[in-house]
């Protein structure tokens, strides 16, 4: 797959299929789907989380968030260390604080994955 030249930007180890959370945050909050005209945070993690497919990290079936917390149920989840960094990613870009990231298995193929503010 070819991401398109304003990716390329972000990812410059596309061609090597290697995506830093990092550099993927900071796409997501300058030029992507989050630019600054999102501010609804719902929407905001159904945005991010949208992307989770194509980057080979798990389909999103259940997003659940309430005061602080987020939780989001993950189908064919390719690496649990992997998604952390993702969703950790989506909750500071969001909620503006760097959160921690548990896990639970729920069956085969699907986990549930909880993000809260970190403590101190």
């Amino acid at each position: 797959m070819r991401l398109p030249d304003p990716l390329l930007s972000y990812f410059p180890q596309a061609g090597l299929g290697v995506f830093t959370t990092r550099n993927w945050l900071d796409y997501v909050t300058e030029l992507g789907p989050l630019g600054p005209a999102q501010s609804d945070p719902e929407s905001m993690y159904h945005t991010l989380l949208d992307t989770l497919p194509i980057l080979g990290q798990g389909n999103p079936v259940s997003i659940l968030r309430s005061a602080d917390t987020l939780e989001v149920t993950v189908e064919n989840l390719y690496d649990e260390r992997l998604l952390a960094g993702t969703l950790a990613a989506c909750y500071q870009a969001v909620e503006g604080s760097e959160p921690e990231v548990t896990f639970r298995k729920v069956d085969k193929g699907i986990s549930d994955c909880q993000i809260l503010p970190k403590r101190g």
